[in-house]
């Protein structure tokens, strides 16, 4: 086959453009310090890359919910925290009615006292967490604790204790001092919300365990993330000098081509 001359300048001139192509790939590379840009670069790395991101999006969801439960737990420890000490109070409101039978007015105070214990106790019930209460307040209504599985209810925390202190109130009302049903009742209401309270703990430290792996996880993802998809800065540069050179060098070989004319062939 007889080659022309316009055959040798459409040569060169494709093979300038795939060194043009080539040359503006590892300025992009260099640039953006990426190495992966289209399926055709690298299939397999970039089917790795692809399993990578789906899981580091799904390890970024659940550190999401895991802080988020350990918020509501933080929340919740520090409400029950709010209780004991309402029941220690209350406990010694108490154990102080008995030495004051014929003191009217002690009595009067004391019941008030606990009154405001009884309205502190309702509200720390109550407690919102965004807004949601912290703990569910009925069947009907879903606490932000719910969410998350634990099981805290109202009545199931604070019913005891409530009417504990209600009993309290209305003894030393009507001017008589504790029982010994009351102060053990109010003992009880004391051990109930303790129970929720230790439950509470030990769910925050498996969720704290649960979230150190999970950072773990989330940083060799990120890890190995950036090995398939991040180039090494020292062979990008390498790369990028080597097709800057064989670019030139294409340039110098058509330049001296293209000076070839018919007329040259005729001389």
């Amino acid at each position: 086959m007889r080659v022309t001359h316009r055959m040798m300048t459409e040569g060169i001139k494709d093979t300038l453009v795939r060194r043009s192509s080539r040359l503006e790939d590892a300025h992009r590379r260099m640039s953006e310090v990426k190495r992966i840009f289209k399926p055709s670069d690298d299939p397999g790395a970039l089917s790795r890359l692809l399993s990578l991101r789906s899981l580091l999006r799904e390890t970024e969801d659940r550190r999401f919910q895991t802080r988020a439960a350990l918020s509501v737990l933080a929340m919740a420890d520090s409400a029950l925290s709010e209780a004991c000490e309402v029941m220690h109070k209350a406990s010694d409101i108490a154990v102080t009615s008995g030495g004051t039978l014929n003191e009217e007015d002690l009595k009067n105070s004391l019941a008030l006292q606990v009154k405001e214990l009884i309205d502190q106790l309702n509200m720390t019930a109550a407690t919102r967490y965004d807004d949601l209460y912290l703990f569910c307040q009925d069947a009907n209504t879903k606490g932000a604790a719910g969410i998350f599985g634990f099981g805290m209810t109202k009545d199931g925390i604070f019913a005891p204790a409530l009417a504990a202190l209600e009993a309290l109130y209305n003894e030393l009302s009507a001017g008589r001092q504790a029982s010994d049903g009351t102060i053990e009742a109010l003992q009880e209401g004391l051990r109930n919300i303790l129970a929720f309270r230790t439950q509470a703990g030990a769910r925050t430290n498996r969720l704290e365990a649960l979230e150190m792996r999970l950072i773990t996880l989330e940083e060799d993802l990120i890890r190995r993330k950036s090995v398939e998809e991040e180039v090494d800065i020292a062979l990008a540069m390498i790369d990028l000098r080597e097709e800057e050179m064989v670019y030139q060098a294409a340039l110098s070989a058509t330049a001296r081509v293209m000076q070839v004319s018919l007329v040259d062939y005729l001389r």
